[in-house]
This record gives C-alpha cells, sequence and structure tokens, in this order.
C-alpha cells in the first residue's frame, strides 16, 4: 500500500509537471490562435483533473496511514501484555526454583542427624539414583538408614521437581510468545510511519497540484476574455 503511494505521487508529478509545460506553451500562442485557445482550457481542464485525482490519493493514503497507525497501537498494546504475561511466568518460574532448593537440604536432614560427612553424601547419592530411576524406593529408604538418618518423602521430591518443570515450560513459551509479538509490533510501526510519510507528501503534491489548477484556470479564462 505505501509503494502504491509513492509511485502514485511520482506519476502524478510527472503529470502535472508535464501539464503545466504544455499549458505555457499553449498560453503563449493563445492570443494568435483560437485552436490554441481551447487547448489552452483543455489542458486547464485535465490539470484541474489531475489535482483532483491527487487530492483524492492524498486522501485515500491518509486513511491507510491512520488504519495502519491503529493497528500498530494495537500490537503494541498486545506487545506489553505479552511482557506482562512473560513477567508473571517468569516470577512464578524463579520462585519454583528457590522453594524447590529450600525444600531439598530441609529433605536431607529430616530425621536423626546424620554421623557423618560420608553419610550425608551417600544419603544425596541415594536421593539422586532414586530420581534417576536406578534404585527403588525401598533400596532409598535403606540406604538412609544405613546412613543414619530418615528417608525424605520421595513423592513430595517429585511433585516438586515437576511443579519446577510446569513453570520452566511457561517462562519458555511466555518468552516466545513476547518475541513473536514483540516483532510485530515492531512491523506494524514501522509501517505505520513509512505511510504516514507517504500520506504527508501526497498532501503536499495535492495542495501544489491545487494551486497550479487554479492558476492554469485563471490564465485559460483570461485568454478567452481577450477575444
Amino acid at each position: 500500500m505505501v509503494g502504491v503511494g509513492i509511485w502514485g505521487l511520482l506519476i502524478a508529478s510527472c503529470l502535472v509537471l508535464l501539464a503545466l509545460l504544455a499549458l505555457a506553451a499553449l498560453a503563449a500562442r493563445a492570443a494568435e490562435h483560437p485552436a490554441d485557445r481551447r487547448a489552452l482550457r483543455a489542458e486547464a481542464d485535465e490539470l484541474a483533473a489531475e489535482a483532483q485525482a491527487i487530492a483524492v490519493a492524498a486522501d485515500n493514503a491518509r486513511t491507510a496511514a491512520d488504519q495502519l497507525r491503529d493497528r500498530a497501537a494495537a500490537a503494541e498494546l498486545a506487545r506489553d501484555d505479552a511482557w506482562q504475561r512473560q513477567e508473571t511466568a517468569g516470577r512464578a518460574y524463579q520462585q519454583a526454583l528457590l522453594a524447590d532448593q529450600e525444600d531439598r537440604p530441609a529433605a536431607v536432614v529430616t530425621g536423626a542427624p546424620l554421623p557423618a560427612e560420608h553419610g550425608r553424601d551417600v544419603s544425596r547419592a541415594a536421593l539422586t539414583a532414586y530420581r534417576r530411576g536406578d534404585i527403588s524406593v525401598q533400596q532409598l529408604r535403606t540406604v538412609w538408614r544405613r546412613a543414619g538418618g530418615a528417608p525424605p518423602d520421595p513423592t513430595a521430591a517429585d511433585r516438586a521437581d515437576r511443579a519446577v518443570d510446569r513453570h520452566r515450560v511457561r517462562d519458555q513459551a511466555a518468552r516466545r510468545e513476547y518475541d513473536v509479538v514483540a516483532a510485530a509490533a515492531r512491523r506494524a510501526v514501522e509501517a505505520a510511519y513509512i505511510a504516514e510519510l507517504s500520506a504527508a507528501a501526497l498532501a503536499e503534491e495535492a495542495a501544489a497540484a491545487a494551486a497550479d489548477a487554479e492558476e492554469a484556470r485563471y490564465v485559460a479564462d483570461r485568454a478567452e476574455r481577450s477575444h
């Protein structure tokens, strides 16, 4: 649409220029030749028609630019909403991570104190092995008893892991959504800006063409009144 407006501006400018050149040539001969006076009137009418066409094109360009500006504003609102969703999802994910990190040490030291650093290492390794599926719940409990502590609730740990995973997935999805919406907003703003420039240029050309058409009518009227 913007490209059409620019090409329309160039074509219309060329047509007006040619009409003005023809008008000047006819005005110089109009006093001597009636046919030239008729041609002068025809050229003036053609110039007026071209000026009207440019005015219509300028109005259409302004309407298109207004529509694109509205779309850009809507796209920017959608971008802001997506940003808020991304922020909310990111905070929820961070809170889930923090909660999981805070819960894990408590799970390790639940029950009687562990007798030594070696026992804690063994207990942590057993819990990791259980989460990988390498050992059963019974084997996990056996290791913890031998290490001198009480085993954590593996079901609760799994639930915490799943909660963290869900929040991570939501955070990633919100970030992807924001990237897509933000890119669309940038394109919409750029399109609106270019359309507004095109509309402004056409409006200036329409005003100049209208002035030229008025001058052409005056020249034609004067030539006709002189005879």
